[in-house]
């Protein structure tokens, strides 16, 4: 039997405290909340400027590339705003911020509740300079909690999805397939 794999791009999947860092900056506090196996990230905010937390991506597949990022998060009923307008945003730090694509921009019509975002976009030319944030509420003292982020090729999320008994957490890098 041939195998292939999907690769997971994310490097801390599990949120795991000796895992890939976030870089924190604004005003609130970011923690790695237990789980049961894994751990979340959860971003409260001090005020109404709320915070962000930011990881530099690298080990990216070439540019051009058609990706896939997928994330759950639990928006309490008061995070009615969020830093940047949205739960999380790609962009390069090319000496200013270009954005590149945003997940969560529809967060208020899901105030409550747990809710999976996904977005898709291309790897841009510079891909060693792209960063993902994730936003806070812009509310003072509203947290968010994310769990379980994916970022993989369009071809290995559409392969992800065709799995009949697919595992929810993609741990680490690689997941063989029968080809």
């Amino acid at each position: 039997m041939r195998l292939t794999s999907i690769t997971q791009y994310y490097p801390n999947p599990l949120f795991r405290k000796t895992g890939a860092r976030h870089e924190q900056s604004g005003n609130g506090t970011m923690t790695y909340e237990a789980g049961n196996e894994h751990r979340f990230l959860t971003l409260k905010s001090a005020d109404d400027t709320g915070m962000q937390c930011a990881l530099n991506l690298k080990g990216l597949p070439p540019a051009g590339t058609r990706m896939v990022f997928s994330i759950n998060a639990f928006i309490p009923p008061g995070a009615t705003k969020f830093r940047n307008g949205c739960l999380a945003v790609f962009g390069l730090t090319d000496g200013g911020w270009t954005e590149v694509a945003r997940a969560g921009s529809d967060f208020e019509s899901h105030l409550g509740q747990t809710y999976g975002y996904k977005v898709e976009f291309t790897l841009p030319e510079h891909k060693d300079l792209l960063q993902l944030i994730f936003n806070s509420p812009s509310v003072s003292g509203q947290l968010v909690t994310f769990d379980n982020p994916k970022l993989m090729t369009k071809d290995d999320w559409t392969r992800y999805q065709a799995m009949e008994d697919r595992p929810a957490y993609v741990y680490w890098d690689l997941m063989p397939l029968p080809l």
